[in-house]
């Protein structure tokens, strides 16, 4: 049984593992969901890394992993933002890509795909996270990145048009906006 043959099952397990644990935290409050949410997220990052077919993006989910400790509150705090800082980082060059990809796209095929434009637009805008705005705006923000990359997956067209390791970091981009759209939710319960 190798990764890169069953990275589906394993993806699908362990993104349902991450949603029960992030309920389970939610409604017991116990500190080890907490690890057990984060735990997750890292090997989901590992597989991915894994079953990489290009080095580049190798590199994005090591920068993404760097967000997920910087999030886990075991490190010196100043090193645990600077971690999350990197992250958030390859986050924004990640959307600078899915924008430039899209505008090459749009020359290639003359024909303007907005919601791969957007969805660009609205990954490169990770670092608004870090910035003093109001709550609503991050939910809005977080809403509409779930909103734009779901709309994506769903239509064959667009979908088929993004490498292995592409859907991969988008995968796990929505998986993080999902996780703080809901998070932002049960809050107002």
């Amino acid at each position: 049984m190798t990764v890169k043959k069953n990275i589906s099952r394993i993806e699908q397990l362990t993104v349902g593992g991450i949603v029960l644990s992030f309920f389970l935290l939610y409604f017991t409050d116990a500190p080890f969901f907490w690890y057990v949410f984060q735990s997750l997220f890292l090997f989901l990052l590992l597989a991915y890394f894994i079953v990489a077919e290009k080095h580049l993006y190798r590199v994005f989910f090591v920068g993404f992993s760097a967000r997920i400790f910087g999030s886990l509150g075991l490190l010196d705090p100043e090193i645990s933002q600077i971690l999350i800082y990197v992250g958030t980082g390859f986050m924004s060059l990640f959307g600078l890509l899915i924008l430039f990809r899209s505008i090459q796209e749009s020359v290639k095929y003359k024909n303007f795909e907005m919601i791969t434009f957007l969805t660009g637009i609205f990954i490169a805008l990770s670092p608004l996270v870090f910035f003093e705005v109001p709550d609503q705006v991050l939910q809005f923000y977080n809403f509409g990145l779930c909103f734009l990359i779901f709309t994506i997956m769903y239509n064959d067209n667009l979908w088929s048009r993004y490498n292995f390791d592409e859907k991969r970091v988008l995968v796990f981009i929505v998986l993080l906006a999902l996780i703080y759209v809901l998070t932002f939710s049960m809050k107002l319960l």
